[in-house]
This record gives C-alpha cells, structure tokens and sequence, in this order.
C-alpha cells in the first residue's frame, strides 16, 4: 500500500510527457531521455517501473526497447477513442486532495480547509460530466452496461427507458443506437442535463431522448418506463429508501430497474477494494450502503426476483449490480 503513490506519480508523469504517443515504436530508455532532455539512468528504472504496471511493453534485446502497451493504447494515449487519460487524473487529484484532509477529518470531524469540488478541479461538475466523467462511460461503463443488458434480455425495439442520474447521456445515447424506435429520459441535476442535451444532439436523436432535470429525492421523474437504469446514484441522496420506492412505481408492470453500486460487503478482500475509494464521500456523510441492505431496499420497495452479483471492470472500483422486476 505505501508504494501506491509513488506508482501514481509514475503515471502521472508519463502521461504529462505524452509518453503513451512518444512509444508508439520501441524506443530504448536513452534515446527517449535524449529526446525528453532526462537522466538516462533514472529514465530507464521509470520506464521499467511503467512496464511492471503493465502500460508499457519491452523487448528482450539488450539494452531492451519499450513501447506503448495495448492497455495503454486503448485508455491512455492521446488521441485514443477510448482514452480515459483526463478521467485518470480527475480521479487521482480529487482522492489525492482529500488523503491530505484525513488527519483533520479524523481529529476534528472536518476538513481544514473546504474540500476540492467533486469535478476535481474541473471548475463545475457539469465539465466534469462533458471531459472526465464522459471519457470513462463511452470508454468503459456504456461498454459495460451494454453488455451487462444484453445479457438479461432486456433490450428490444419500441422499449421506454430511464437513466438516473445519466450524467452525460451517453449511455442513454447508446440504447436508442441499439433499439430501434426506442425513447428514453436521462434525469439528472440541471447543469449536466444540460451536457446529455448538448451530446444528444450532436447525435441527432433529440426526438427519441430527451432530458430532465431535477433532485431524485422530490421531482418526479416520469413513468410508464420498460426499462430504469440507476448507477451509483443512491450515495447522494437523503432517503435512498423512499427513491427507490419511487422508482418501483415508475415502471411498468414487469420491467426492470438495474442499480449498480458500490456497498460494502463485510469481507475485507471486497472492501479493500471500495472503502478507500469511497471514503471521500462517507467522510462527507454520503451514503454507502452495507451488507444486504440493497437487496432489503429493492424488496421493501416490491420488486420481485430480486438478483444481484458483483461486477468487476467498473472505473475505480468493483459495482455490484441488482435487478429487480416491478
């Protein structure tokens, strides 16, 4: 754990020099230092740190030559259609500002100074949804969830369906691509409604997606829906119980409501991998459920059938997803 940031810092570093581009051919450590104006033996052991995370690859030849590994050159390189590259720094300058604040947090119940915005320096979350947050759902969660539908056979043409809390709308964007004559809403706050509108209709499919703005917690947010798609979205409101409540009433007899979500599982290999990431928002009183309370939320609230199981190949952490059948 303690060598955590000297791994991020490496990445960071690669990605200020634009290596992921600089390597697009193997290149040995001293022509890149000689190119980079760099130590050439520091440069080497950073390159090889970088290969042992698997974001560069090397030959055997000796000296040995690196090069962009397919993982980085799918997620990290510039110019990339999947590149996450901004989303990456998002996350680790927002959870690097808030490890600063932990002494105080723990001492006195609250932050010296006031917390970064959750855009992580973007300037508003609505920025955030257009650049980081956008890079990761076209890049890895629309993917995802994609495939997550396609599985349950949920997906079918003339279908009504729901993102809350859609961000973006990318992933709104991607089920009417799919479905033919399918409509939806993405509900979200007003200033990243305002984002999903802008792509939506960039995408020319304004007359089959259109957007809602409100607070979960009291707005309305429509009904008559086959299909509600909810991800990580309970952790910011004030009665999850009630909303997901609300959300039962707003389908149709027989459709489904996916939540994915981080909770806390009780077993520490789980929760090794989601308490750290999602401490910011518990240290700020956000919510994160805990062992079995989703699966008593969606039954209390009448969905029938109610499955879940965890999904790893979310951004950060592993989501468990729960469907439930109104």
């Amino acid at each position: 754990m303690a060598v955590a940031p000297i791994k991020t810092r490496a990445l960071q570093l690669a990605l200020d020099r634009d290596l992921f581009t600089r390597l697009s051919t193997p290149t040995s450590a001293a022509t890149l230092a000689g190119e980079l104006q760099l130590s050439p033996a520091h440069a080497a052991l950073w390159l090889e740190l970088l290969w042992s995370m698997q974001v560069l690859s090397r030959t055997a030849a000796d000296p040995c030559e690196y090069m962009t590994s397919a993982l980085a050159e799918r997620y990290f390189r510039t110019g990339s259609d999947h590149s996450c590259a901004q989303a990456w720094h998002y996350r680790a300058g927002f959870l690097a500002a808030i490890a600063d604040q932990l002494p105080h947090f723990v001492e006195h119940g609250r932050p010296t100074a006031p917390l970064p915005a959750a855009s992580g320096g973007a300037g508003t979350w609505a920025q955030a949804a257009q650049v980081q947050i956008g890079q990761e759902q076209r890049a890895i969660s629309v993917p995802l969830a994609m495939s997550l539908l396609e599985r349950h056979q949920v997906l079918s043409p003339g279908m009504r369906f729901l993102d809350l809390g859609g961000g973006p709308g990318w992933l709104a964007i991607e089920l009417a691509r799919r479905c033919n004559d399918a409509s939806g809403v993405v509900f979200d706050l007003p200033d990243t409604v305002a984002v999903a509108a802008s792509n939506i209709a960039a995408c020319h499919l304004q007359q089959r997606v259109s957007v809602v703005a409100g607070d979960l917690d009291q707005d309305d947010i429509g009904e008559d829906y086959n299909l509600i798609w909810c991800s990580s979205v309970l952790h910011f409101l004030r009665d999850p119980a009630r909303a997901v409540a609300r959300i039962q009433q707003a389908l149709r007899p027989g459709g489904s409501l996916f939540i994915v979500h981080a909770e806390s599982s009780g077993l520490p290999e789980h929760d090794l991998r989601v308490l750290p990431f999602y401490l910011p928002m518990r240290l700020r009183g956000n919510y994160l459920p805990g062992p079995g309370q989703l699966q008593q939320l969606l039954q209390l609230a009448g969905f029938k059938h109610v499955q879940h199981e965890v999904v790893q190949g979310f951004p950060m952490a592993p989501l468990t997803l729960y469907r439930g059948i109104a």
